[in-house]
């Protein structure tokens, strides 16, 4: 697996300048970024202001020394993914174990060369990229695991329970069968549209997903995308308003893929929206772009998570939101579809209530 680390922050701490100058013009040769410390305490300034992505850290040095500068920062809880190579003359099992036992990743013994310094900062930029994406993906696994517990459970319960009083009603022959029945199909269709969203995501992040575009006709794309979105506004009573200001007749797009960017966000605005609201679709041109946004009326985002809505199996869990099912697919769908488009897609709270998703293609 090729990981790419240019680009990558080097603080490089030695109280050498010669030294600091020759790492620093082999290290910005191969496209990383250097930041100079020429003593202990100068290295901890730099390090907690700049945060940098791998430490190169002399062991002798004034103010405070290497093994110090190394514990601090390990301790500090900031730098435990952090690297931190320790440069020194000092080639003792003693020395080599305070090092260790201070945090550090690994040893490098003066002199060393251009070529093995290079190559130990390459392994280990790599190792703390791989373990932060383990992390990542462990956190992804958690999050799935407790919305399965949960959104998944739970219409497979109202089915159970459905399917018991149904049982007794078959006996007294009651009425409201029809009612039960209805419920136990509702239930089943939100587990099958939780299994067809996860294995979507799984598709589209797979690497394998193309977008097939074809000349498609704006106006029936949008009659189209009314009417779905009218039926999925049906149990709330939610109207649609359509306003488009587009002058294109025809658009380049993929209308499978399209509409299920239209569907995802519809589906969240009705998902937020009170019953009896509108919701409204605005299409505009920008330049050689097609712009489409949804605004709902609903509570809106935290302000907080507005920068994390778009992450797979996120949900903005407010008390006012707690509540509202869903496994938190839709939005992470709209934005990797729309990145395969080159598009851009943006979310805002609107200053009279509600949220506005735009995103822009090109077309």
């Amino acid at each position: 697996m090729q990981i790419n680390t240019r680009k990558s922050k080097i603080l490089i701490a030695d109280d050498s300048a010669t030294l600091r100058q020759r790492i620093c013009e082999f290290i910005k040769l191969e496209g990383f970024e250097t930041i100079q410390a020429s003593n202990g305490q100068e290295a901890l300034d730099m390090a907690f202001t700049h945060k940098p992505d791998l430490i190169l850290l002399d062991v002798v040095m004034p103010k405070v020394n290497g093994i110090e500068v190394c514990k601090q920062l390990k301790n500090s809880g900031d730098f435990q993914q952090t690297p931190i190579l320790m440069l020194t003359v000092k080639t003792s099992a003693y020395d080599v174990s305070e090092a260790f036992k201070a945090g550090a990743n690994d040893y490098i013994r003066k002199p060393f060369g251009a070529e093995e310094l290079l190559l130990r900062i390459r392994v280990h930029l790599q190792t703390k990229f791989l373990v932060t994406e383990l992390e990542r993906l462990n956190n992804i696994k958690n999050d799935f695991i407790g919305m399965a517990s949960h959104d998944i459970r739970t219409p497979l319960t109202n089915i159970l329970g459905l399917t018991i009083y149904l049982k007794n009603l078959l006996k007294n022959k009651s009425e409201d069968i029809d009612f039960a029945l209805n419920n136990i199909e509702t239930e089943g269709d939100r587990i099958i549209q939780m299994v067809d969203t996860m294995l979507d995501l799984s598709v589209i992040q797979s690497g394998k997903f193309t977008l097939v575009k074809q000349a498609t006709l704006l106006p029936s794309f949008l009659d189209e995308a009314l009417k779905r979105a009218s039926r999925l506004g049906e149990s709330k009573q939610i109207k649609f308003k359509l306003q488009n200001s587009s002058k294109k007749e025809e658009i380049f797009i993929d209308p499978y893929r399209a509409h299920q960017v239209m569907d995802n966000l519809i589906s969240n605005a009705i998902k937020y929206s009170p019953e009896n609201t509108t919701v409204k679709i605005i299409v505009n041109d920008c330049e050689k772009q097609l712009e489409i946004s949804v605004i709902d009326q609903g509570i809106g985002i935290s302000q907080e998570n507005i920068d994390k809505i778009f992450a797979p199996f996120f949900r903005d869990n407010t008390i006012e939101t707690y509540e509202i099912k869903g496994v938190g697919l839709g939005l992470a769908i709209v934005k990797k579809i729309i990145d395969e488009y080159n598009g851009s897609v943006s979310i805002q709270n609107l200053a009279d209530g509600g949220t506005q998703i735009s995103f822009k293609i090109p077309v």
